[in-house]
Parts: C-alpha cells; sequence; structure tokens
C-alpha cells in the first residue's frame, strides 16, 4: 500500500514511493512508451525496523531523501545516488509520523505518534523540539522562504503558526493559533473542522486547506488569501467543492504560474479540479 509519494527537485524522471516494506525510488524516462517500467528501474531502500515506510521527502537541492516509520524513533536521511543512510534519533516522543523539508533545506520538520514535534536545523542535525496542549501533529506546511511554519493538531479545529528567523535556524519559542476552523453555519452549509491536509503555495498568496468532521473528509476544499510580509496575515477566501459525493485525496500547487497560484485536486472519483488563481467557490 502506497501512503506517501516524493518527486526528486530538478528532475522529471526520479520518484520515492513510501510503502509496507520501505522506500522504492522509481527512474522513469519520461520519453518512454512503456506504460510499466521494468524491475530495473526501480531501487529499493530497505533498513531493519524501518517499517513501514508513512512519510518521505526529497530535500529541495535533490540529493537527499527522508523517510519516517511510525514504529521506529529514527527518521532516516538517505543518499539515493549510494544508497547508503543515516538514521537521526531522539529517545523521547515514539515513531516519526510525518517529515517535511522547509523550501530553503535549511530545516526539517518532524511529527511523531506523540504530541511532541521537532524541527532539525540540516547543517549541524541539531533540533529542538515542542508539545501540544492537545493531540499528535496531523499536517504541516512552510511558506516560500522557509521562515513560518504552519501546523495542525489532530484534536483541534485551529492551525497554528511558528516563526524562525532567517538568520538563526533555531530560535521560535511558541505556536501561535492563526486560523479557527471551528464549524459554522455557511449558506445553510456546516463548514469547518479538524484540518486532513494543507498546502501553501510558492508565492506565499494563496493556502489550500481540507477537513475533517467526525473523521470524516469534507467534500469540500477551504482556500485562503495569505502575505508573508511584514507579518502573517491569512484570510478567508473561497470553498472548492468537486464532484458530488466526493472528497479531496490530494492537493497541490503548480510551482511557478503567471496567474497567480494554480491549484489541483484529485477527488475520490478519480477526476481532477484545476483552479486558477484558487479564488473560486463554485464546482469546477
Amino acid at each position: 500500500m502506497i501512503s506517501d509519494m516524493s518527486w526528486r527537485p530538478l528532475s522529471c524522471f526520479t520518484l520515492a514511493v513510501a510503502c509496507r516494506v520501505g522506500v522504492v525510488v522509481w527512474t522513469i524516462d519520461p520519453t518512454s512508451v512503456v506504460t510499466r517500467p521494468s524491475s530495473s528501474c526501480v531501487q529499493l531502500l530497505i533498513r531493519n525496523g524501518h517499517s513501514p515506510v508513512t512519510s518521505v521527502q526529497f530535500s529541495p537541492c535533490g540529493r537527499l531523501l527522508v523517510s519516517a516509520s511510525p514504529l521506529d524513533k529514527s527518521m532516516i536521511i538517505w543518499d539515493v545516488a549510494t544508497q547508503s543512510c543515516v538514521p537521526l534519533k531522539r529517545v523521547t516522543g515514539g515513531g516519526v509520523t510525518l517529515v517535511r523539508w522547509s523550501p530553503d533545506g535549511q530545516r526539517l520538520f518532524a511529527a511523531t505518534l506523540s504530541k511532541l514535534f521537532r524541527v532539525w536545523e540540516s547543517r549541524t542535525w541539531n533540533s529542538d523540539f515542542w508539545s501540544s496542549g492537545s493531540g499528535r501533529c496531523r499536517a504541516c506546511c512552510w511558506s516560500p522562504d522557509g521562515t513560518i511554519l504552519l501546523i495542525a493538531m489532530e484534536d483541534e479545529a485551529v492551525i497554528y503558526s511558528m516563526t524562525f528567523n532567517e538568520a538563526s535556524v533555531m530560535d521560535s519559542k511558541a505556536a501561535v493559533p492563526v486560523i479557527d476552523l471551528s464549524r459554522v453555519d455557511f449558506d445553510s452549509e456546516a463548514v469547518g473542522g479538524q484540518v486532513q491536509s494543507m498546502v501553501w503555495d510558492k508565492s506565499g498568496r494563496r493556502l489550500a486547506v481540507s477537513l475533517l468532521s467526525k473523521d470524516t473528509v469534507q467534500e469540500l476544499v477551504a482556500v485562503f488569501c495569505t502575505k508573508t510580509k511584514p507579518i502573517l496575515t491569512i484570510n478567508p477566501c473561497g470553498f472548492v467543492r468537486g464532484p458530488s459525493g466526493s472528497v479531496p485525496h490530494y492537493m497541490g500547487f503548480k510551482d511557478s504560474f503567471e496567474g497567480g497560484a494554480l491549484l489541483s485536486i484529485c477527488w475520490s472519483s478519480g477526476e481532477i479540479s484545476q483552479i486558477g488563481r484558487a479564488s473560486c467557490r463554485e464546482r469546477v
């Protein structure tokens, strides 16, 4: 079963896939007409005690790959070219469930099975940790410049922000609530709830959030207008609804889009929506 995927930056043919046994790295020729690549296109990255792998991501430079397993207290930093790895371990917190690089590559976020989460500094691999007042961290995303981290906990309908100084990697003191997602009536419909996932576009102007209601994914995506300078500001922008009865399975912004922000959403029905400027609240 596939739990996470990450394309290698600066490359259009290397894909890392997190699965039950470890990490599968596919090298795919984009010009090939073969729909099912052969086994020669596959690297299998396995380490004893590091499975199942639930989160994987290439570093922004594409040289390193990080993987995490909820049954392993270490997250693994892989050099895919040599298939060598270095474990980064801290005793407290339990297994690692979610890992995300900052866009500048200076920091690496790691959530655990407990209320504790860490931010690692990638030059010396020192880390600092924080503990939430509710459940474990379910989702996170970084601002384009890597100085702001948005996080959401599994038992709260709130998004928190943590700010890091550009000159100092480890200096954030506390998480500050910035978005209240409590359920409200909107056009005769109740919207809001806990965060399932969230993505921030590379321009820093749009934030997309999928929501949970009683552990069930809602049939819409909330979109917010954001500014990171001089201070972080976040305002509601609208909603995106897919085909009737469908829920969002994956969201992503195009890395560079002249029209502002282009949001793509994959729905459970198999359909894909693309929303230019990410400001429409009607079905696409």
